[in-house]
């Protein structure tokens, strides 16, 4: 269960260059502990990759590599109640092998049936520019599209009421999309975690920022890319603190 934002400031709209920003909550059992942050630059300060973990396995939902390419992965619950669990490797192990890929291409190539077969379905994210490339993989095939996102781009997964969760997260993104464009680009970053990533709503089990029984938001990562300029914010437990970078 997390969620997806993603928005694109194009160059037209700024002296400084495109801005893109891609924001995801991680929701995740209680009791299952987060990791550290991996990162690695080059000795010139470039970003060469970025990503949280999980602390059992040490994979990940969420990474940017050094082609700026910024990943997010969510779990396909609709096909994997169908199919049950088929997978042989975690999902979290998906992001780190496509880090140093330059390229949507690139991606897609390691991205063949055998490969996919390892795991249970799953949506794979995949940033650059004004585009969401979109991989679902639903346990027997793997579907491609792509999405514009000059406009606000949302995408959310939930383990129960798929229907009603992603209604109720569509209508607080909604309601987002339409106050964001009074925010500059510098205040914009923050408040898209405070304002939306953060909102629980009257209904915190189906909310964006949610919580349950068992479940929770347990952290909050968000990725800015502009001019070439990587910057990354991780938030555990979904506590807006000073971010762990």
């Amino acid at each position: 269960m997390c969620t997806v934002t993603a928005f694109y400031w194009p160059q037209s709209n700024l002296a400084e260059g495109p801005l893109l920003t891609v924001t995801m909550n991680r929701d995740e059992a209680v009791n299952r502990p987060e990791g550290v942050v991996q990162h690695k630059r080059s000795p010139s300060g470039d970003l060469l990759r970025w990503f949280p973990t999980d602390a059992a396995t040490g994979g990940t939902w969420f990474g940017v590599g050094c082609a700026g390419l910024v990943f997010a992965l969510l779990n396909r619950y609709q096909d994997s109640q169908v199919l049950g669990n088929t997978a042989v490797v975690s999902r979290g192990a998906i992001i780190p092998r496509l880090l140093q890929c330059r390229s949507t291409d690139e991606v897609a190539q390691h991205l063949s049936l055998a490969y996919c077969g390892n795991f249970s379905p799953f949506d794979l994210l995949v940033f650059i520019g004004g585009l969401c490339h979109q991989f679902s993989w639903n346990g027997k095939q793997l579907e491609k599209q792509q999405h514009a996102i000059s406009g606000g781009f949302f995408y959310t997964s939930s383990s129960i009421n798929m229907a009603q969760v992603l209604d109720f997260r569509s209508q607080q993104f909604r309601g987002f999309v339409q106050q964001y464009k009074y925010y500059s680009r510098y205040e914009f970053s923050d408040y898209v975690v405070s304002a939306l990533h953060s909102l629980q709503g009257d209904n915190p089990s189906y909310s964006i920022n949610m919580m349950r029984s068992n479940r929770q938001t347990r952290s909050i990562c968000q990725v800015r890319v502009a001019a070439g300029k990587v910057e990354c914010d991780y938030w555990p437990l979904a506590i807006k603190h000073a971010p762990v970078s």
